[in-house]
């Protein structure tokens, strides 16, 4: 599941890149744009997402832990991760401060927005949510 708060297009379009690699890589993304149509019942359909959610990505911006919907994901996420174990992956699409309970996890730093650095960052979060072992050692 992918958690952010809506804004301008820029933001928009990288949220569903993301959505989109995912696919492409293997995995069944919930993106709301793609899961709740119109009519449908928001807090419905969030309880469906999260009921078999492996992982979530919160994608951080200074404005995301202000917004309802985007703070009860975020808490939720948690909840989940100490109780089910689920990954939670923070992303800082821009500058901001990560809030308190997202303080304790490594998280990818997506604030350059050049081609090449979310490649990397994709290809990281990709690693991530596959569990690959970074030390060449082991």
């Amino acid at each position: 599941m992918i958690s952010y708060r809506k804004g301008p297009d820029e933001r928009q379009r990288f949220v569903e890149a993301i959505a989109h690699r995912l696919g492409r890589d293997g995995f069944l993304p919930w993106y709301d744009e793609w899961e709740i149509r119109a009519g449908d019942s928001i807090a419905r359909e969030l309880q469906a997402g999260l009921e078999n959610v492996y992982a979530m990505i919160l994608v951080l911006t200074p404005d995301y832990p202000g917004e309802r919907w985007a703070r009860e994901e975020m808490e939720t996420a948690i909840t989940k991760r100490i109780e089910g174990g689920i990954r939670v992956i923070p992303v800082i699409y821009e500058p901001c401060e990560r809030p308190a309970l997202l303080r304790p996890l490594r998280y990818l730093d997506c604030t350059h927005h050049d081609q090449a650095q979310i490649e990397r960052q994709f290809l990281d979060l990709i690693d991530a949510l596959n569990e690959i072992e970074l030390n060449p050692y082991r």
